[in-house]
C-alpha cells in the first residue's frame, strides 16, 4: 500500500493554507504598488513613509502587524492606511478561491502569480490612471511561461491553443477599440488584455475547452468589464465624485472580470445561451 502523500489533504486545508500564504504575498504587492510608481527598487525594507521609520519583523506580519500596531506607526504615531491590511486579505482570499476551485494542480501556480500580479496593477491604475510597463510586460511572461509548463505537465496543453487565440482576440479588440476612440483608453489597458484572455480562454475548471467555450468566455470577460466600468462611471457621476468628461481608470474593471471569467466564464456562458 503506498505511503500517504501530502496531497492528499483535504483540499479546504489548502485552500486555507494558500490563503494564509496569499496574504503575505499581499505583503509585497503593497511593495510594487507602492514603489513601482515612483520609479524605485523593489529590494529594501519597507518603511514609514511619513518618518521614515524601518518597519520591524513584528510590524511587517500580514495584517496581525497593523491590528497590533492600531494602524499607526510604532514611531511617529502616524496613521497607516487601511489598504494595506485590505490588500493582504483580499490577496489571501482570491488565493483560496483559486485554490478551492482549480485544485492542486501544476496550473495552480501560475493561477496565483496571475490574481497577484493584476491586484498590484488595480492599485496602481487607482492610484495613477497607469499600468505601468515595469509590472504589465514581466507579469504576462513569468505568467504565460508559468501556464505553458503547468498545462504541459498536467496534460491540459491542448487548449493552449485557444487560450493564445483567446489572448490575441482580446488584445485585437482593445488595439482597435483604442484606435477607433482616441483618449478613450490607454494603451496599457490595450497591452494588459493580452494576458487577461490567455487566462479566460484557458478556462482551467473545465474538462474540455474549445474554440466555442474558449471565446465565448473571452466575450464574457470583455461584456463584464464594460458592465463593472460603466457602473462604477454611473455611480461617481451621481455622486458627483467624477465629471463627464474625467478620465476613469477601466484597468480595475478589466481585471475583476476576467478574475470571474476564468473561473466561471463557462457556466455564465452556458446560463446566457440556455
Amino acid at each position: 500500500m503506498p505511503a500517504p502523500s501530502i496531497l492528499d489533504l483535504p483540499l479546504v486545508f489548502w485552500a486555507v493554507a494558500m490563503g494564509l500564504f496569499g496574504t503575505a504575498t499581499g505583503s509585497f504587492v503593497n511593495v510594487v504598488a507602492h514603489r513601482v510608481p515612483l520609479g524605485r527598487s523593489l529590494m529594501g525594507r519597507s518603511h514609514c513613509p511619513a518618518c521614515g521609520h524601518t518597519i520591524g519583523p513584528i510590524e511587517i506580519l500580514p495584517v496581525v502587524g497593523w491590528v497590533i500596531l492600531r494602524g499607526r506607526c510604532r514611531a511617529c504615531k502616524g496613521p497607516i492606511a487601511w489598504r494595506y491590511p485590505a490588500v493582504e486579505l483580499l490577496t489571501g482570499l482570491t488565493w483560496a478561491i483559486s485554490t478551492w476551485f482549480i485544485g492542486m494542480r501544476w496550473e495552480l501556480p501560475a493561477h496565483l502569480w496571475f490574481v497577484s500580479m493584476t491586484t498590484a496593477l488595480i492599485l496602481t491604475d487607482l492610484d495613477t490612471h497607469r499600468l505601468p510597463n515595469r509590472v504589465v510586460y514581466p507579469g504576462t511572461v513569468v505568467g504565460t511561461a508559468l501556464l505553458v509548463g503547468g498545462a504541459i505537465a498536467s496534460g491540459t496543453a491542448d487548449r493552449l491553443g485557444w487560450a493564445l487565440l483567446g489572448g490575441i482576440v482580446y488584445f485585437s479588440f482593445m488595439l482597435l477599440l483604442a484606435l477607433a476612440v482616441p483618449g478613450g483608453f490607454g494603451f496599457g489597458d490595450v497591452k494588459l488584455s493580452f494576458l487577461l484572455g490567455l487566462f479566460v480562454a484557458f478556462q482551467v475548471t473545465e474538462p474540455l475547452v474549445g474554440p466555442g467555450l474558449a471565446l465565448g468566455s473571452v466575450g464574457v470577460a470583455i461584456f463584464g468589464a464594460f458592465f463593472l466600468g460603466g457602473l462604477v462611471a454611473i455611480g461617481l457621476l451621481i455622486a458627483r465624485r467624477r465629471g463627464r468628461k474625467d478620465q476613469l481608470a477601466f484597468g480595475p474593471a478589466m481585471i475583476l472580470a476576467s478574475w470571474v471569467a476564468t473561473l466561471w466564464g463557462s457556466d455564465l456562458l452556458r446560463a446566457y445561451l440556455g
